[in-house]
C-alpha cells in the first residue's frame, strides 16, 4: 500500500515498513509480521520442509526462535495457499530467511577424493621418472655414449615413462560417466563430483519431496463402521476405493457418497489438468486437492458436484476453531457441511449417518471413532472429519448452528512414498550405505516414514531440531552415529549435521529440493537437487541434478560413480606398468652394456601405439554387474595399495624382461640393430596390447567396442611402421620376416607367464596385512560391531514418509 492506496509493484522496491495485500496463490515476497489475516495457510516447504500448510495468525507470540513456531509470520518465498492476509514488511532481500540461506552457501570449492589422489600419483610418477631418466643417462655416460645422444635418450625415456596420457584418461572417463548418466535423468554440474559419488557412505535426504511425492493423498475413509482403503498415489485418479479388496464406487453406498459429497462441497481448492490423462496440479490447499483427488477416485466429479449444490454461506477455516463451515443448496433447502479436526466436530455431533439413515451417536459409537482416528494419527496419517446438518436456515448467522450435526466420517490422508524409494534405499543398504533422514516434518511424521523404510536403526529415536540446537558439535557427531531420523530442523541444523558427519571421515551425499536444504547441499562432498521440484538455489548449489527427481536415480549414479573409480585404476594401472616395463628395458640394457634396444623416435611411437588409445578406451568400462553389492571404499584407502602396487610392478618387470629377451635372440642381432629394435617395438607393442586385454577382462562389464576398436588400430599402426615405406623411414624400422614374427610372438607370450610367476614372489614376499576399513553400522536393527567408534559408521540420511493404511 502506497499513498494510502493499494498498486502493485516489483518485489524488489520493497523495503522495509512497507504495507503488502496478500491472498490466496500470492508468492510472499518479503519476509512481513502479520497485520490481520482471514483463513490464512502458506506452504513453507521449500523454507522449513513442513510438508503441509501452516495456518497463521495475528496474536503475540513470546517463543518464535524455530520458524516452525512463528505463526505471525509470513516469509520470502513461500505461498499462500488459503485466505488473505495485510502484513509489514520487516526483513528483504539478503536479510530475511531465505536470504540467510543464500549467506550459508558462501564457501569454496574443495578437492574430491579423486583428485587428492590423482596430486600423489603425478608427484610420485615424476619424481621417479625423473630419477630413473638421470640414472640412464648417467650410465650412458659412464659407459662412453655420447652426452647429446644419452640426453635425448633420457628425455625421450622420461617422456615415455610419464603416463601424459593420464589426465585425458580421467577426463574422458568422468565424460563418459555423465554421458550415461544423463540418459538416465541425471545431469552433472561438476564433472569431479562424479567419481566422489562412489566414495560415499552416507547420504542424507530429505523426506518431502524426494523420498516422498510431497503430494497429499486420502489413503482411507472410514464411514459408516466400514473402512475404505484408497490406492494410488499423489494427485493422479488413477486409483480406486476398497471395501475388503472390492472395489467400491460412491453411487453404490450411501454413506460414502455424502461423506465425500461433504467434504467436497466444504472445499476451496480447484483441480486443474496436469501432463497426462487423469493427472492434477491443484491450486489452493493440498489437504483439499487430496480430498478432491479421492472424490474422483470414487465416481464424483467435484466441479458438477459444487454446481449442483452453489454455495450459499462459509465460516472459513481458522485455527481456534479447528473447523470449517458452509452451507449449500439441497433439493429439501439448506444443507450445512462441517470439516475439521475429529476431536473438535465429533464434539459438536449428536447423531452419526449409518447406511440406513442417522442414529443416535452413542458412547459405544463415539469410542470406535475415536479409535479409528488414534490408530489413523498413530500411521502419521492426517485425519480429518466430515458431519452435516439438513434443514437449517441459510439467513442465520452459520456458527451459531453448528450444534447438533450428524457425523458422516474420517478422512486419513498423507504424503505418500515414491514408488521406487523402498526398493531404492534396500540398494543402498546392500552397497553398504547409511540412509538418515532430515526433515522439517512432525516426528511423528518422521518416525512413521523411516519405520516403512526399515530406517530407524539401533536406536529408534527421532531427534528434533530444537535438541540439535543444545548440542556443541561433538555431541551432534556422537547422536549423528546413532541416529537415522532428524525432524523439525531448519536449514543450519542441516548444515551442521552434514558437517558432523564430514567430521567424522565419511564421505556424504546429500540430497534435497527446497531451499531450505541448499547451504547443506553446498557444504556435502556430492550436493544432489531435484530438477523438477527444486529451488533455484538449491539446483545452483548442487554438484548433480536428478530430472525426474527419482531416488533410483541416485542410486544409479552411485553405480556409476563406482564405475567410474574402477575404470580410472585399470586405466592408470595398465599405462604404469606398461611405462615401467620399457623404463626397465632401457636401464637393464644400459646396465650390460647393451647397444639401445629403443631410440627416441620409439619411445614416442609407443606413447601413441601402446599407451594412449588402449588407455582410454578403459576408461570408457561401464559399471560391473556387482558393483553395488560391495562396501564403500574407505576415505582412508590408498589408490597404490599392495596388491594394486604388485599388478604393476610384476607386469613392467615381465614385459621388460621379455622385451630384452626378445633383443637379445632376435635373428638381426647386433649385426641389424634397426631389425633388432623393430622386434623390441613389436614385441613391446603387442605385450602392452595383451595387457590391455587382461586388464579389461578383469573388469567383466559385458563388451567394450572401445577397447576393441583402440587394439585394432594400434596393431594396424604397428603394421604399418613395420611396412609401409614412409613409416619405416620415419621410424628408423625394418620389415620383420617370420622368424622376427616368431620371437616377437615368444616375448608376447613370455610376458604374461613372467607376470604370473613375478607376482607369486612379490605376494610371497610382501604378505600384505589386511586392510583396516571403516565398519558399517546396519541400518535396522543388527548390533553394531563393538570395535567401531560410534562416529565412524558410515551414514544414509533420509526425511520419510508415514506408512500407509
Amino acid at each position: 500500500i502506497r499513498g494510502g492506496r493499494p498498486v502493485e509493484l516489483p518485489a524488489a522496491e520493497l523495503v522495509p515498513g512497507d504495507v503488502v495485500l496478500l491472498e490466496q496463490g500470492d508468492g510472499v515476497p518479503a519476509d512481513m509480521r502479520l497485520l490481520s489475516v482471514e483463513d490464512l495457510a502458506v506452504e513453507e516447504s521449500t523454507l522449513t520442509g513442513e510438508s503441509l500448510p501452516v495456518s497463521k495468525y495475528t496474536a503475540a507470540q513470546e517463543d518464535c526462535l524455530m520458524l516452525h513456531d512463528c505463526r505471525n509470520m509470513v516469509f520470502m518465498g513461500t505461498t499462500v495457499t488459503r485466505g488473505k492476509a495485510t502484513g509489514v514488511v520487516v526483513a528483504t532481500g539478503l536479510d530475511t530467511e531465505i536470504g540467510k540461506i543464500a549467506g550459508l552457501l558462501q564457501n569454496g570449492e574443495e578437492e574430491t577424493p579423486l583428485q587428492k589422489r590423482l596430486g600423489v600419483i603425478s608427484r610420485g610418477v615424476l619424481l621417479g621418472c625423473l630419477a630413473v631418466s638421470g640414472l640412464v643417462f648417467l650410465a650412458g655416460i659412464l659407459r662412453g655414449e655420447r652426452p647429446l645422444s644419452m640426453f635425448m635418450t633420457g628425455v625421450s625415456l622420461a617422456v615415455a615413462a610419464i603416463p601424459e596420457g593420464l589426465p585425458a584418461t580421467v577426463t574422458i572417463a568422468l565424460a563418459a560417466g555423465v554421458w550415461r548418466m544423463a540418459r538416465k535423468q541425471a545431469i552433472v554440474r561438476r564433472l569431479s563430483g562424479v567419481e566422489t559419488l562412489g566414495s560415499v557412505t552416507v547420504i542424507c535426504s530429505d523426506k518431502t519431496g524426494t523420498l516422498t511425492r510431497n503430494e497429499q493423498t486420502v489413503r482411507a475413509v472410514y464411514t459408516a463402521g466400514r473402512l475404505y482403503r484408497v490406492t494410488g498415489a499423489g494427485y493422479d485418479a488413477a486409483g480406486e476405493l476398497l471395501c475388503r479388496d472390492k472395489r467400491v464406487m460412491a453411487g453404490e453406498e450411501k454413506s460414502l457418497w455424502r461423506t465425500l459429497k461433504g467434504a467436497v462441497l466444504c472445499s476451496d481448492a480447484r483441480l486443474l489438468p496436469g501432463e497426462r490423462e487423469n493427472n492434477f496440479k491443484v491450486w489452493g490447499d493440498p489437504l483439499e486437492g487430496a480430498i478432491l483427488v479421492c472424490a474422483r477416485k470414487a465416481g464424483i466429479d467435484p466441479e458438477k458436484l459444487r454446481r449442483e449444490h452453489p454455495r450459499r454461506g462459509e465460516v472459513p477455516f481458522d485455527p481456534e476453531r479447528g473447523r470449517m463451515t458452509v452451507a449449500c443448496r439441497e433439493e429439501g433447502g439448506t444443507t450445512l457441511y462441517t470439516k475439521g479436526a475429529p476431536e473438535v466436530v465429533l464434539d459438536l455431533c449428536d447423531r452419526v449417518w449409518l447406511e440406513d439413515g442417522p442414529a443416535p451417536l452413542d458412547d459405544k459409537m463415539r469410542r470406535a471413532i475415536g479409535l479409528m482416528n488414534r490408530e489413523m494419527a498413530r500411521r502419521a496419517l492426517r485425519v480429518l472429519a466430515v458431519a452435516c446438518r439438513p434443514g437449517i436456515e441459510p439467513a442465520e448467522k452459520l456458527a451459531g448452528q453448528e450444534g447438533g450435526l450428524i457425523f458422516l466420517g474420517l478422512l486419513g490422508m498423507v504424503d505418500p512414498l515414491r514408488e521406487e524409494a523402498p526398493a531404492a534405499v534396500e540398494r543402498c543398504r546392500r552397497a553398504g550405505v547409511r540412509l538418515v533422514m532430515i526433515t522439517g516434518d512432525q516426528p511423528q511424521t518422521a518416525r512413521a516414514v523411516a519405520n516403512e523404510l526399515g530406517l530407524m536403526g539401533v536406536a529408534g529415536r527421532v531427534l528434533s531440531g530444537r535438541e540439535i540446537e543444545k548440542m556443541s558439535d561433538e555431541e551432534l557427531m556422537r547422536a549423528a552415529a546413532e541416529v537415522n531420523v532428524f525432524a523439525r530442523v531448519l536449514p543450519r541444523h542441516k548444515l551442521r549435521l552434514v558437517k558432523a558427519l564430514r567430521d567424522a571421515g565419511h564421505v556424504v551425499a546429500m540430497i534435497g529440493d527446497g531451499a531450505n536444504d541448499a547451504p547443506a547441499v553446498k557444504k556435502a562432498h556430492v550436493g544432489i537437487a531435484m530438477g523438477k521440484s527444486g529451488t533455484h538455489v538449491t539446483r545452483e548449489a548442487s554438484t548433480m541434478i536428478i530430472a525426474d527427481d527419482n531416488f533410483a536415480t541416485v542410486v544409479e549414479a552411485m553405480a556409476e560413480g563406482r564405475g567410474i573409480y574402477a575404470s580410472i585404476r585399470r586405466s592408470v594401472r595398465y599405462q604404469l606398468a606398461t611405462n615401467v616395463g620399457e623404463v626397465l628395458l632401457m636401464f637393464m640394457a644400459v646396465a650390460l652394456g647393451l647397444p639401445l634396444p629403443l631410440v627416441p623416435i620409439h619411445l614416442l611411437w609407443l606413447n601413441i601405439l601402446g599407451d594412449g588409445l588402449p588407455a582410454l578406451a578403459l576408461g570408457m568400462e561401464r559399471p560391473a554387474a556387482g558393483v553395488m553389492e560391495q562396501k564403500p571404499r574407505p576415505t582412508t584407502a590408498r589408490f597404490f595399495d599392495r596388491e594394486y602396487t604388485g599388478h604393476i610392478l610384476s607386469r613392467g618387470l615381465a614385459i621388460g624382461l621379455s622385451a630384452l629377451g626378445a633383443y637379445l635372440i632376435s635373428p638381426g642381432g647386433r649385426r641389424n640393430l634397426t631389425a633388432a629394435r623393430t622386434v623390441v617395438l613389436g614385441t613391446l607393442t603387442m605385450s602392452q596390447l595383451l595387457y590391455a586385454v587382461q586388464c579389461r577382462r578383469d573388469a567383466a562389464t559385458g563388451a567394450n567396442r572401445f577397447l576393441t576398436g583402440s587394439l585394432a588400430l594400434s596393431g594396424g599402426l604397428l603394421l604399418g611402421a613395420c611396412y609401409l615405406p614412409g613409416l619405416r623411414s620415419f621410424l628408423k624400422t625394418s620389415p620383420p620376416g617370420l622368424l622376427d614374427w616368431l620371437v616377437m610372438g615368444l616375448g608376447v607370450g613370455l610376458s604374461a607367464v613372467l607376470d604370473r610367476l613375478v607376482y607369486s614372489i612379490i605376494g610371497a614376499v610382501s604378505r600384505p596385512a589386511r586392510q583396516k576399513e571403516i565398519p558399517l553400522l546396519p541400518v535396522s536393527g543388527e548390533p553394531a560391531p563393538e570395535e567401531t567408534p560410534a562416529h565412524r559408521r558410515p551414514v544414509l540420511v533420509s526425511l520419510a514418509g508415514p506408512a500407509n493404511i
